[in-house]
């Protein structure tokens, strides 16, 4: 697992972060409505975020749901 340094986390990583913050558990559609990131990249950097450790997913009846990882 790599870890992120807080520099290493440019606009779209904070703006992720920040929505995770508000809605607690989202899927990657209510962040893209959140955010405005297009579908494609948001699951690149939720996929680099869950690697890093700051988020978690979990599916729930056939969605994938994402949070902030509890330190």
């Amino acid at each position: 697992m790599e870890e992120l340094a807080p520099s290493e986390l440019d606009e779209r990583d904070q703006a992720i972060l920040d929505a995770l913050k508000r809605l607690g558990d989202a899927t990657a559609s209510m962040l893209v409505k959140e955010t405005g990131i297009p579908k494609s990249p948001l699951y690149r950097r939720l996929k680099r975020l869950e690697e890093a450790g700051m988020v978690e997913s979990r599916r729930v009846k056939g969605k994938t749901y994402y949070r902030l990882k509890k330190r």
